[in-house]
């Protein structure tokens, strides 16, 4: 996406498009193609490679390739939050977008650490989030019991957006470990914090 850099009006326009044309609800089982989106987000906004995530980076803070690059590293939080915002339709702002609109309201800062609860920042958007974590790291393997949905995970200085499709959790990450691969065959017991409840649709 860099290099040539993409028309952002354009890209995120597409990326709309895919999650406007995901008609249904989470359990109905039709929510594949907010999964591609997902996947898709993850796939263009990778934290260490050329991507609209450091283009967007550029964009905001008015900054060098270099700088973003730097920056980067640390938007894990920040943008796998605003990705599985983005797919359930509850903003229509793009990732510039959001990073503008949190950095002027200081529920961040430049690195994209966030300051603010995610369950604050989601009722700035007009969403009632409450926050529902799980620890147990067995899901990692099994998530039979854990509804086919949106999640987001914390490992070891790492945040990333997940789904979990018939009792499998698989990633869309936007590090080094890929969209749409299981989590077990990614995440170490050792390094697994939590899994957090982002199911923003209807059941």
């Amino acid at each position: 996406m860099l290099g040539g850099v993409c028309d952002m009006k354009k890209y995120v326009h597409k990326i709309r498009g895919m999650v406007k044309n995901a008609v249904g609800n989470i359990g109905d089982g039709i929510f594949n193609k907010k999964i591609d989106a997902l996947n898709m987000i993850a796939l263009n906004y990778l934290q260490f490679s050329p991507s609209q995530l450091w283009a967007d980076i550029m964009e905001v803070l008015e900054c060098s390739r270099d700088y973003a690059r730097a920056m980067a590293a640390s938007h894990c939080n920040m943008v796998s939050t605003w990705a599985l915002i983005f797919v359930q339709e509850k903003t229509e702002m793009s990732y510039a977008e959001f990073f503008r609109w949190c950095l002027d309201k200081k529920y961040c800062d430049n690195y994209g650490f966030l300051k603010i609860e995610k369950d604050k920042l989601l009722k700035e958007l007009g969403v009632d989030f409450e926050l529902k974590y799980n620890y147990d790291h067995k899901i990692l393997s099994d998530a039979s019991g854990i509804k086919n949905g949106f999640y987001q995970m914390r490992i070891d200085g790492h945040f990333m957006a997940c789904y979990v499709i018939n009792n499998k959790l698989y990633l869309a990450d936007t590090a080094l470990r890929g969209q749409g691969v299981e989590a077990g065959k990614k995440i170490k017991i050792s390094e697994y914090k939590w899994l957090l409840d982002f199911n923003l649709m209807k059941a």
